[in-house]
């Protein structure tokens, strides 16, 4: 084996060993910033060395191949490792995140699936050859496309990492600059025997120069670390705002060094060149702060420093690495003596004034404000304050006195409305500045959108009121509108709800029907309540034929949202107005009748659907059942047959049996299916139920010939029932028959508060109260129809 080649093994096993060395002491030493992409860099070296050293060893061709693509693990990760480290070396940190990383890395990673999948494709290189040297044997090769793609990627991210050191070679800390110079040496070793390698510059040496590179680099960057302590202090760099902070602005590392001091702060401390100093060291007060901050933001109001007059508002920012570890801090001193000057001068005015006083630069900053001024905000200090937008006029022209009014949204998210006057003033330090007076006048405008709403819109509904109706009426009044359509509605069943369940209930169905008509009509249509049950709509550009499609639109959306106890109807006409000279009047009219026309045809169903959902909720309560009803007119028709009534009455006395307590649909369930005794305010209510009824039934044809007997099925013979207190034949026939059928049914079936009685003590009782509760006639051919030869028999 020849001396050179003996020299050249002996370097790559120096190589390994300075590489090993440094992945240790790193390991070792994880408090050195930066230490898992040195770690990296030293990782990388190790592989490219080792692979390079076993591929020159190896006798076999394919295994030979097989080490130098192996090889490539470290020829794709050493250059973004380098570059990694140089970031947190020059100051540029803040800029690393994992998704920027993973981007850089996109190249590498590629370059290496490339070379493992070469022989399908050949980007890498395409074709090879192998040299003897000695014993030792090397690959040659044509190199592909990719491969120059590579080695771009690579000098791109070395020649960007030269100018980031190139920057800190200006750095005014010594050992900034020292600690570049280290890091040029490390980059540029590899970065140029590679270049050799690659454009075959160097001919006297057949074997490759890389590797020797790689170790001058990593025995420089280890000797950097071991010896110079790099990593140990790092500068930061800054925003290019806060480098240019009209504040003092400093920054210092974990271990208090002051890393950077923009011009204010260097001539604000009057120390010399603090750069490199630890910050107590020219601050004696930090090293009582510092016991007192958290990890985060921080404001400290009040700060004295140094040979440095005034007082100041110190902001403590940290500063991160990629893992969100605090590696130092950013220390802005705002020079707030002003500003405390002005507090105090200001200060009774500030206290007693109800008002908010501000005063603001020229972009509407807050320099000061009172108390008020946060409290009209619901502010606790005045960075959360919004902006006041100072008008252009008032900047170009200097007025003595502008007024505005302002709306702005709190930090609570609620808005506020505030009138502020507002006027220039010239600042000893030669800026113009704005002082004001803010008055709070949201409750006002609350007033007025108030009175604007309710001008213009109906109460109850939301819609729009008539009005309003007529005013845009005539706005609409135009050819350009034509053809214009007009749709006038009449709820139906208003009056029974209302006597049923109360105006509350009547309230809810014009509010549900208001709400369908705002669902079925377009923004731009007008809907407006123009009576009490009535409600009309302007369509502009609308026909006639897709008027009463939105009117059959309505009626199906009333039919799906009708409820048990509210079935949801509405009559409706159309008019609509193709030529210029038809009168509005003449068409509102010719609505109204069509409206009043199909009302007629309507009523009936409208009401019989109304009490035939009344019935259906009647049966729904837990002893209204159907099969009660049944029973009760089977037992009615019975008794009343054997009484000798004609078959009309027999009808009606059936039909009263259904219904007689249809009153009951009024009263709320926790009173009707109420387990316990009634209290005498429940039992009140309960005893309502025939006047209910009563009304109901009035409300329709088909039912008002038991109105009158539904009113009175609680009146007792003696006089002692209800409502009227009517006694004897003053109560109508067809009640004293159902009070008997009634009561013989409750006591037989079970009840919430009570168990069901036998027949034969049902019927005992209804004997003892013959001639007090009941007709005693008709108590007798009642209990008649139960007995036959001493037995007791169920119809």
């Amino acid at each position: 084996m020849s001396p050179a080649i003996t020299a050249y093994i002996s370097a790559l096993m120096f190589g390994l060993m300075i590489t090993l060395g440094g992945i240790f002491f790193l390991y070792r030493f994880k408090n050195i910033y930066g230490y898992k992409f040195g770690i990296a860099v030293f990782l990388g070296s190790f592989i490219w060395i080792l692979s390079h050293y076993f591929e020159l060893l190896t006798l076999s061709e394919n295994i030979k191949l097989w080490f130098y693509m192996t090889k490539y693990a470290g020829i794709t990760s050493l250059p973004l490792s380098f570059f990694l480290l140089l970031l947190c070396y020059t100051g540029y940190s803040q800029w690393l995140n994992i998704k920027k990383i993973m981007l850089l890395g996109l190249v590498p990673a590629a370059t290496l699936l490339l070379v493992f999948t070469n022989h399908y494709h050949g980007l890498v290189w395409t074709g090879i050859s192998f040299n003897h040297i000695g014993i030792l044997t090397y690959i040659d090769f044509n190199y592909g496309i990719w491969f120059w793609v590579w080695v771009s990627y690579c000098g791109l991210l070395t020649l960007t990492g030269l100018i980031m050191l190139a920057k800190l070679l200006t750095a005014k800390q010594k050992v900034f600059r020292g600690n570049a110079i280290i890091l040029i040496a490390a980059l540029t070793f590899p970065a140029l025997f590679s270049l050799l390698d690659i454009f075959t510059l160097f001919n006297r040496f057949d074997l490759k120069l890389t590797p020797l590179g790689l170790i001058l680099g990593s025995a420089v960057l280890l000797y950097g670390f071991v010896r110079l302590k790099i990593g140990n202090f790092i500068p930061m760099s800054l925003d290019p705002d806060l480098e240019n902070n009209q504040d003092m602005v400093i920054t210092i590392d974990k271990n208090d060094r002051i890393a950077y001091a923009n011009q204010l702060a260097l001539k604000g401390f009057d120390s010399g060149n603090p750069l490199g100093k630890t910050l107590p060291e020219i601050w004696p007060g930090w090293t009582e702060i510092r016991t007192r901050v958290s990890s985060g933001f921080e404001i400290i109001d009040s700060v004295a420093l140094p040979n440095t007059p005034g007082i100041f508002s110190l902001s403590i920012n940290p500063f991160m690495d990629i893992d969100q570890n605090i590696v130092g801090k950013v220390l802005i001193f705002n020079d707030v003596t002003e500003q405390r000057l002005a507090e105090e001068r200001y200060k009774s005015i500030f206290k007693n004034s109800l008002d908010g006083i501000f005063r603001v630069d020229m972009d509407g900053n807050y320099i000061e404000v009172n108390q008020s001024m946060l409290n009209i905000f619901n502010c606790s200090s005045k960075q959360e304050l919004p902006l006041i937008n100072i008008s252009q006029n008032l900047k170009s022209e200097s007025l003595d006195n502008h007024r505005q009014e302002f709306q702005f949204i709190t930090k609570d998210g609620n808005p506020i409305w505030v009138e502020a006057s507002i006027w220039s003033v010239q600042g000893k330090d030669g800026h113009t500045y704005f002082e004001g007076i803010v008055r709070d006048i949201n409750n006002r405008k609350l007033a007025e959108k108030k009175i604007k709403y309710l001008s213009f819109h109906d109460s109850l509904t939301g819609l729009y009121n008539r009005y309003f109706f007529e005013e845009e009426l005539k706005r609409l009044d135009t050819g350009r509108m034509l053809p214009l359509s007009i749709i006038i509605g009449d709820v139906n069943g208003l009056k029974l709800i209302n006597d049923t369940f109360g105006h509350s209930h009547g309230d809810r169905l014009l509010c549900k029907i208001a709400r369908i008509l705002k669902y079925c009509f377009r923004k731009e249509d007008i809907v407006a309540r123009w009576g009490g049950d009535e409600f009309i709509a302007i369509l502009p550009n609308t026909s006639k034929e897709d008027a009463q499609k939105v009117i059959e639109r309505i009626k199906q959306r009333c039919d799906q949202e009708s409820e048990k106890r509210l079935t949801l109807s509405i009559s409706l006409g159309c008019a609509c107005k193709q030529l210029a000279p038809t009168d509005l009047k003449t068409l509102i009219k010719e609505a109204e009748d069509q409206m009043y026309r199909h009302k007629l045809v309507e009523t009936k169903s409208a009401r019989s659907r109304m009490i035939s959902s009344l019935e259906k909720a009647l049966e729904e309560r837990d002893y209204e059942t159907e099969e009660h009803m049944q029973r009760m007119k089977r037992l009615a028709r019975e008794t009343g047959r054997c009484l000798g009534l004609a078959d009309s009455s027999l009808d009606e006395l059936s039909l009263l049996a259904t219904l007689h307590d249809i009153g009951k649909i009024a009263i709320a369930d926790h009173i009707i299916l109420k387990p316990d005794k009634l209290s005498l305010k429940e039992w009140d209510i309960i005893k309502k139920h025939p006047e209910i009824g009563y009304r109901i039934a009035s409300q329709s044809p088909e039912l008002n010939i038991i109105a009158e007997a539904i009113l009175c099925h609680h009146e007792n013979w003696d006089g002692s029932g209800y409502p009227r207190g009517l006694k004897g034949v003053q109560i109508p026939l067809l009640s004293r028959i159902i009070s008997i059928v009634d009561t013989f049914d409750a006591m037989t079936n079970d009840r919430p508060y009570r168990k069901a009685l036998g027949f034969k003590e049902a019927l005992e009782e209804i004997k003892m109260c013959s001639g007090t509760q009941f007709d005693p006639e008709i108590v007798a051919v009642f209990i008649s129809l139960f007995e036959k030869d001493g037995i007791i028999t169920q119809i």
